[in-house]
């Protein structure tokens, strides 16, 4: 189960991977490859921070996504403003006073095109040259490495930079899961396409009915015949899978499940 703090967790761990990187950028030379690895390593924790701030509306699928690009493009599926830095205002009410406290900054985020050319620059640096490049001398010396690693930081210490983060509001469809879990999807995404997947258990809903800003939808099932005595039975279509023994709930002959392709008419 994902954790409420985990996103804090995160936002400290990468936090830990940049003091760590800054200090090793006015170290000698040989200490530019730790640096550019832990570079790397923030930008992935904040990725991930930000990911599981957003549990209730992805995917198990999307949950699972290491490469912060691809964390990035699952979150801007769920919400088009995920990667968007944007000025927040909250105001807090004061237990047992009238009064209220209002906190105020900007909660700052960087885009996939951002984390995508950086990942994969800091990537390049802990790599030895390829043939063509050495042979060219087209590497990068120590001392250009270094000044981008402090451009980097300096962008990330900006995220860092503000007393409100991984904000997240909007308007939702909810469904609790048989499992507990609550899933959430935005209203503006919610079409009659869209799958309402569990994080915690896998468990697959359809939507059946769409009504302005409410939906109703239905546990997505797999239903088969025994063809011992005939009965119809269902269960879970997120309980399949290749191999799985079964038993008929009704005259308990047992069944193997595997895999087939099938070829049906495609309709016109």
């Amino acid at each position: 189960m994902v954790k409420q703090t985990l996103a804090q967790d995160y936002r400290s761990l990468a936090r830990t991977h940049l003091v760590s990187a800054q200090a090793l950028m006015k170290g000698s030379d040989d200490d530019l490859t730790f640096a550019c690895l832990r570079l790397r390593q923030c930008i992935e924790a904040l990725s991930y921070g930000l990911l599981v701030s957003y549990q209730h509306e992805l995917s198990q699928s999307a949950i699972m996504t290491w490469q912060p690009r691809r964390v990035l493009d699952e979150l801007e599926a769920a919400d088009p403003l995920a990667n968007a830095s944007r000025e927040i205002t909250i105001e807090i009410p004061t237990k047992g006073t009238r009064e209220s406290m209002t906190i105020s900054g900007e909660d700052r985020r960087f885009n996939p095109k951002w984390v995508n050319k950086a990942y994969n620059k800091l990537g390049s640096f802990l790599h030895v040259p390829t043939p063509k490049a050495l042979e060219a001398k087209s590497e990068l010396s120590n001392d250009d490495i270094r000044r981008q690693c402090v451009e980097y930081a300096g962008f990330l210490n900006k995220i860092f930079d503000t007393p409100i983060w991984h904000f997240t509001s909007g308007q939702f469809v909810s469904h609790t899961c048989q499992c507990g879990f609550l899933i959430k999807r935005r209203v503006e995404t919610v079409n009659r396409d869209t799958v309402f997947e569990c994080v915690e258990c896998g468990r697959k809903y359809d939507v059946t009915r769409l009504d302005q800003n409410r939906a109703e939808i239905r546990l997505r099932v797999a239903q088969w015949t025994c063809p011992s005595c005939g009965s119809l039975n269902e269960m879970g279509a997120h309980e399949l899978r290749e191999g799985m023994e079964l038993n008929c709930p009704h005259c308990g002959k047992g069944f193997k499940v595997e895999l087939a392709w099938a070829f049906r008419e495609n309709p016109a």
